[in-house]
């Protein structure tokens, strides 16, 4: 009887353990899972897109602005996957942590802002759009402004991201 008892507790555990196992296989993040974009400190996004020669795409916003975290947790993660999106750096920036940059990457204008910096040495135009969009609305705002050729008047739009690589 004891050996009865002891084989049925092996068996659960090892149909345990073996579903478990497959079930923590399932649980990692597969292509699909993961957002249509990722973000990184302004610091490296800087530095990554002066140096490939990207846009750079920074999203301004703080904790305590009811639009920022609408934003951050209901727009951006609902993207949509796209070969241009994986054109360009996506930099995040707390107004209240760097106020002064924050400043000048909005122009001191409302938030949230998503301002698109073109590749330095370009002739990209420097695109921004304001306050909480739909999903769709920042799509476009997106990929316009990342598939843009831009005017060569604005040659310049690059130059105008505050450096803060130090």
């Amino acid at each position: 009887m004891f050996r009865g008892i002891l084989t049925c507790v092996l068996l659960s555990l090892s149909v345990a353990a073996a579903s478990g196992a497959a079930a923590s296989e399932s649980d990692l993040p597969n292509e699909a899972d993961r957002p249509a974009i990722s973000f990184v400190s302004y610091k490296d996004g800087y530095q990554r897109a002066t140096k490939e020669r990207l846009p750079l795409v920074v999203f301004v916003g703080a904790e305590w602005c009811p639009a920022c975290r609408k934003m951050e947790q209901s727009v951006i993660p609902n993207l949509p996957k796209s070969p241009i999106l994986e054109k360009a750096v996506f930099a995040r920036l707390d107004y209240d942590q760097d106020t002064k940059l924050a400043q000048a990457v909005t122009g001191g204008g409302a938030l949230p802002q998503v301002v698109i910096f073109p590749p330095q040495g370009s002739s990209g135009k420097l695109r921004r759009m304001v306050g909480a969009q739909p999903v769709e609305k920042l799509f476009q705002f997106l990929r316009d402004g990342l598939s843009a050729k831009g005017d060569p008047a604005e040659s310049a739009a690059m130059n105008a991201i505050p450096n803060r690589s130090s």
